[in-house]
């Protein structure tokens, strides 16, 4: 009888083993420049998110108009005349007619009144509180620096500020920061500030100079008054 010799394939002798180091390193390499992607377009989503007073406030259907603009103007001016004579005077500011200002005609007639790589500040009064936002940088690398500030006068010439929110995007800001940049920017005013901290939360507390007019006069904050979309001032001349 013949036996009939078993044939073995050379392809059953080969047995699949882990891929070769290049094709390994290649993969981890391919992964980690997804995720470094997929983090920087995360980033970027939060750097360009915009609060939404100010995305309302900068939007082409925000309706600012050259008659509010001089209507802020008119008030500022009144204000100053008012303070040179002698007695009691008040002025009530709008967020429209401000931001109308800040709009328009500072950014026709004014925009070296702003620090390099600022653009479009914009207002929101509330209760007791100011928002601030100010677009930095330009073009697709821009994001929105905001706060959010308490303010109040607690006795006639001084003012408590507090900053409650900070942020860059949508990314917080150490409040720290933002309150030395207050303090660092009224000071250069002439006004005097004390920093304290409270709690683990900076207060400053800012006394407004009596200012005195070219007659000798001594003028005097009594009122300051922050609702929502107004800011009213008092105080009297003497």
């Amino acid at each position: 009888m013949f036996m009939i010799p078993s044939v073995t394939s050379p392809l059953n002798d080969q047995q699949v083993g882990p891929p070769s180091a290049p094709s390994g390193i290649f993969a981890r390499l391919l992964i980690f420049c997804v995720g470094a992607m997929c983090l920087l377009g995360l980033m970027m989503v939060f750097l360009l998110q915009k609060p939404d007073f100010y995305r309302e406030r900068v939007s082409e259907k925000s309706g600012f108009t050259d008659e509010q603009s001089r209507r802020f103007l008119t008030k500022v001016a009144g204000l100053r005349a008012a303070v040179e004579r002698t007695g009691t005077w008040e002025a009530v500011i709008l967020d429209d007619e401000a931001n109308a200002w800040l709009a328009i005609d500072l950014e026709k007639n004014h925009r070296l009144l702003l620090p390099k790589g600022l653009s479009r500040p914009r207002v929101k009064f509330e209760k007791r509180h100011i928002a601030l936002g100010c677009t930095v940088g330009a073009g697709p690398f821009s994001s929105v620096v905001s706060m959010n500030v308490r303010v109040e006068l607690i006795q006639v010439d001084q003012m408590r500020i507090q900053v409650e929110s900070a942020r860059i995007g949508a990314f917080p800001m150490p409040r720290g920061a933002a309150s030395k940049w207050i303090e660092e920017s009224l000071t250069k005013v002439g006004m005097v500030c004390e920093a304290r901290n409270m709690d683990g939360t900076i207060v400053l507390f800012v006394r407004l100079p009596s200012g005195r007019t070219g007659k000798d006069l001594v003028i005097h904050v009594e009122s300051l008054h922050i609702d929502t979309g107004e800011i009213l001032f008092e105080g009297n001349t003497t």
